[in-house]
């Protein structure tokens, strides 16, 4: 084995196990492993930045501005009122929602279309009666096999048509993917509605335990005259970093004040209400004279201030302790309950280490909706009604689409091209501004795929996609054609369970040329199977953001992600290797 080749599997190695533990954001991680192999002479500086340039790697960052500002229109609703009504069962529900969603993803970046529609099926389940856990699973997994239908699906299919391009070959077609995309998004929601929801467990969700186990979150307790801390601040009355519990609410009469600031004077009668391991209230009003238990919790149990939110995987919360996020100022809001893998984390909430995934329950007031940040987290529980209205802006936007397909088919332009234009129209006429395009876009996505362009060059520089070639050309195509097939799609749906699929990708791609270049295999045919392959992830959460957002949101355990996708994932295997052989060889 070539020295270069030992460093690649190391360095890949070591951030594999930094991606799996969360030590640091992917971005980051990303950008040391490429700064690692710019130093050892593996890439040069060129190609460690070219992703940065790269048209395909652009796309990216313009079809997430296109879908926030479709998704502002508010077009979504009509279709959702319209096609899921409350009448249907939970078989016709599922199979619907998972068509209209992967018609969307189709041509939309599939995070904020997950993100919008999660309280639309956490509303309908809670109406019909039905845990959100019978759907959200089918949620995440027909925005995944959407994005597989079209060139612009999903940021996957633009890094590799990116790394496919950079080696001289014409770009694939944008419907170059739909007819392998279009049997596995019915695939999918045939699946998910005979087999997949049978699988699926019925769990309540954060928001439904604290309507049904109030006092698990909050508890209440009464300021009495005899209170020595009677007109002190809360610091000094000693109510401030209590050993497992936070004062996140005091009630005063008429009025209600959260989040509670540190100089905030305690009054006679005030009832405060902390959150925290609420088990630990009899200790404190036992220690504490002046101060008692309140036993009418007056919490509506559906009340508006109450939400769930889901830590997004590029949230700036990730890997905070809660006491150092500085939330209650940043966002107007108290958290009091988080839970993490289907299960409230008990303890001291300010100590608690906020992790991607994580399900927090928020005590809000009417400021939270201007000072949250879709990038930090997604709400899950509340629900905006909202309707379109025909005006020129949303019209204009939603006929934006159209507009981009004909040029891109007729040929007047390709898809670069047609979002510069796009994007153009809506800066010059007002639709959007750069202020808002930079709330629209996490850059974190962007720095990924342009490094996972300069990951691929070090697979191939480094002598690992020879390697592997050789070893695949050496023990398997003498198989045939379908054997090479297969192993291309496991190499790829195994490693994107635990690694961006843009990073596998960037993996295997170069695998793939090599494959090509050493047997009679067509090079296309291949490239698309890797493009399906990284895709395919349904079997962890972690695999994809989407999984991740629903994770906390259907309140799953690890377990249920491996049981209802590791069927899928042998049914979609099939379909993906079996389409791409009857329609290439």
């Amino acid at each position: 084995m070539k020295p270069e080749t030992l460093i690649f599997f190391l360095v890949l190695f070591i951030g594999f196990i930094a991606l799996w533990k969360e030590k640091r954001h992917p971005a980051a991680i990303f950008f040391i492993i490429i700064t690692v192999f710019t130093i050892t002479g593996i890439i040069t500086p060129e190609e460690a930045i070219k992703g940065f340039s790269n048209p395909h790697i652009i796309t990216i960052v313009l079809l997430i501005v296109l879908s926030n500002v479709i998704k502002r229109t508010k077009i979504v609703e009509g279709v959702l009122s319209r096609f899921l009504s409350h009448s249907l069962s939970s078989g016709s529900y599922t199979f619907r929602m998972m068509l209209i969603v992967s018609s969307f993803s189709a041509f939309f970046n599939n995070t904020p279309i997950v993100a919008f529609m999660m309280p639309y099926v956490d509303r309908w389940s809670r109406l019909k009666g039905i845990s959100s856990s019978k759907f959200m699973i089918s949620l995440s997994y027909a925005a995944i096999v959407g994005g597989t239908a079209t060139l612009m699906g999903t940021s996957t299919n633009l890094v590799i048509n990116a790394l496919y391009t950079d080696k001289g070959n014409e770009s694939l077609g944008f419907f170059e993917f739909l007819p392998v995309g279009i049997v596995l998004i019915f695939a999918a929601a045939l699946y998910m509605t005979f087999i997949g929801i049978r699988l699926l467990p019925e769990r309540k969700n954060t928001r439904n335990q604290f309507s049904s186990n109030t006092n698990d979150y909050l508890v209440e307790v009464r300021v009495s005259n005899d209170f020595e801390g009677i007109d002190c601040s809360v610091s000094d009355a000693k109510l401030r970093n209590l050993k497992e519990l936070f004062l996140v609410e005091i009630k005063r009469g008429e009025n209600n004040i959260y989040p509670v600031s540190k100089d905030e004077k305690i009054k006679e009668g005030d009832i405060l209400t902390f959150a925290g391991n609420t088990s630990g209230i009899n200790s404190l009003v036992h220690d504490r004279k002046g101060l008692k238990l309140y036993q009418d919790l007056e919490y509506d149990k559906e009340a508006n201030d109450i939400i769930e939110a889901t830590i997004s995987i590029n949230s700036s919360l990730n890997n905070q302790k809660i006491k150092d996020s500085d939330f209650r100022s940043r966002f107007k809001a108290a958290i009091i309950g988080v839970c993490r893998d289907g299960e409230k984390i008990k303890g001291k909430i300010g100590n608690i280490i906020l992790k991607p995934g994580d399900s927090l329950l928020l005590l809000t007031d009417d400021e939270f909706s201007d000072n949250r940040n879709d990038n930090d987290f997604h709400i899950l529980s509340k629900v905006q009604v909202n309707r379109f209205v025909p005006d020129i802006n949303n019209l204009t936007s939603i006929l934006a689409v159209p507009f981009l397909l004909i040029g891109i088919l007729s040929g007047f332009f390709n898809l670069f091209h047609g979002l510069l234009i796009v994007i153009s129209f809506f800066l010059l006429f007002n639709i959007t501004s750069i202020s808002q395009m930079k709330k629209d876009v996490d850059l974190n996505i962007f720095v990924v795929a342009a490094l996972a362009m300069a990951l691929g060059k070090a697979v191939e520089n480094s002598g690992t996609a020879q390697m592997i070639a050789d070893l695949i050309k050496q023990d398997i195509s003498g198989l045939g054609t379908l054997a090479v097939l297969f192993t291309v799609f496991i190499i790829s749906n195994i490693l994107t369970e635990f690694m961006a699929n843009t990073a596998v990708a960037s993996v295997v791609l170069p695998i793939v040329f090599s494959i090509s270049s050493m047997t009679s295999i067509s090079l296309k045919p291949l490239v698309l199977l890797t493009a399906y392959g990284a895709s395919s992830c349904f079997m962890t959460p972690i695999g994809y953001q989407t999984n991740l957002m629903v994770y906390s949101a259907g309140n799953y355990k690890f377990k249920d992600f491996f049981i209802s996708g590791v069927f899928f994932s042998i049914l979609y295997m099939f379909v993906s290797v079996f389409m791409i052989y009857f329609l290439y060889f």
